[in-house]
C-alpha cells in the first residue's frame, strides 16, 4: 500500500511538473507577439513601470531611448542583446554617450569605440542597470541588456521623468563621490558602502502600517531578515517570494530568521529566472533597482536602488504583478 501511494504521489508530481513546463513554454512563445507598446515618460506622466508579467516591451523601452537620446550614460552589468544595439550603435558612437560596464560580464562592449566605454575599475562587480539621458529621463531596474533578461526572465524596470536625478546620475558617472540623491519624488542610493542605504530599507520596513511584500533574487542579509521578522511580530503582513535556486544555495540563514518569526517564504522555480529585487510597502512605496539583499551588494558591488511613491495606476499594476508572482510560486 505504501509503495502504491508513493507511486501515485510521484505520478501526480510528474504531471504537475509537465503542466508547469507547458504553461511556461506557452507563455514564452506567445508573449513576444502580445507585448504592450512602449510609452515614453513626460512631465505629465513621470513614472512608467515595466514588467514581463504585464507583457511590457522592456527591450523596446531601451531601443527607443537609445535611438532618440542626444547624450547619455549607461551603467550595466551584462550586455549582449544585439537587437537593442543594431539600430542605434552607429549613431551612439557619434554622441556624448558612455558605458560603465562590468569587465567580466559586459560581453559585447568591444563593438563600441574605446572612448565610449569605461570598465569598472574595482575588483568587485559593476552590477547596476541604469540608463540616464538628455538631463531629463532615466531608466532604473533589475534587467540586464541580455535577450533572456529583457524578453524572458521576471524583472522590474521603472522609466522616470526626473531632470534633477537624470543630471545627478550623468555627473556621478565620472564623479562618484556622492552616493545619495533625494528629492520630493524619489530617493536614490548608490552602493557600496553608502551609510544611509541599509538604514533606509530597515526604516521603510519599520514604518509599514499593514503590508510588506518582497520579491528578491538573492536574499542573505541577516539585518534585513531581522527587520522583516520584527515587522511580523508587530502584526504586519509580511510576504516574501524568492528565486528557488538561489535560495537553496545561499539563503538558509536568512530563511531561518524569517521562519522563526512565522514568515513562510514562497519560492519561484521555472524556466524564467525570478530576477526581481523589489520591496512594496503598504501597496504604494516601492523600493527597486539592481540591489540584491546581500552583504556583497551593500559592501562590495557597484549597485543601486531607489524608493518611490507609486501613483494610483502603478499601485494597481504592482498589485497584479504580485498576484501573478504568488500564483507562480509555492511554499
Amino acid at each position: 500500500m505504501h509503495q502504491k501511494n508513493s507511486f501515485s504521489t510521484l505520478k501526480a508530481f510528474s504531471w504537475l511538473c509537465l503542466l508547469s513546463f507547458l504553461i511556461g513554454a506557452l507563455y514564452f512563445l506567445i508573449s513576444p507577439f502580445s507585448v504592450k507598446p512602449y510609452e515614453p515618460v513626460s512631465p505629465e506622466k513621470p513614472q512608467q513601470l515595466y514588467s514581463r508579467l504585464s507583457l511590457d516591451a522592456i527591450d523596446q523601452l531601451f531601443i527607443d531611448s537609445l535611438e532618440s537620446l542626444k547624450k547619455g550614460r549607461l551603467y550595466i552589468f551584462s550586455l549582449s542583446a544585439s537587437n537593442v544595439w543594431e539600430k542605434s550603435l552607429s549613431s551612439l558612437k557619434t554622441k556624448d554617450f558612455q558605458i560603465l560596464y562590468d569587465k567580466k560580464y559586459g560581453q559585447k562592449i568591444a563593438r563600441f569605440p574605446q572612448e565610449n566605454t569605461l570598465p569598472y575599475p574595482k575588483s568587485y562587480m559593476m552590477h547596476c542597470k541604469i540608463l540616464t539621458y538628455d538631463d531629463q529621463c532615466c531608466v532604473i531596474g533589475s534587467a540586464n541588456l541580455t535577450p533572456s533578461s529583457l524578453k524572458k526572465d521576471h524583472n522590474l524596470v521603472m522609466s522616470l521623468y526626473n531632470p534633477s536625478l537624470a543630471k545627478w546620475l550623468f555627473n556621478h558617472f565620472h564623479n562618484p563621490k556622492e552616493l545619495t540623491y533625494i528629492d520630493d519624488e524619489i530617493e536614490f542610493y548608490m552602493l557600496p558602502k553608502n551609510p544611509l542605504a541599509l538604514t533606509r530599507l530597515e526604516k521603510a520596513i519599520e514604518e509599514a502600517k499593514k503590508t510588506v511584500q518582497v520579491a528578491m533574487f538573492t536574499f542573505t542579509h541577516a539585518d534585513l531578515a531581522k527587520a522583516l521578522a520584527k515587522a511580523k511580530k508587530k502584526g504586519i503582513d509580511v510576504e516574501i517570494i524568492l528565486e528557488k535556486r538561489q535560495a537553496k544555495s545561499y539563503s538558509q540563514k536568512a530563511l531561518n530568521i524569517l521562519k522563526e518569526s512565522g514568515i513562510q517564504a514562497r519560492f519561484l522555480y521555472s524556466q524564467e529566472i525570478m530576477h526581481h529585487k523589489f520591496m512594496l510597502v503598504d501597496h504604494k512605496q516601492l523600493s527597486f533597482g539592481s540591489c540584491n539583499w546581500t552583504n556583497g551588494a551593500f559592501n562590495k558591488n557597484k549597485d543601486a536602488f531607489a524608493i518611490i511613491q507609486l501613483n494610483s495606476e502603478n499601485q494597481r499594476k504592482m498589485s497584479k504583478i504580485w498576484a501573478q508572482l504568488k500564483s507562480l510560486s509555492s511554499t
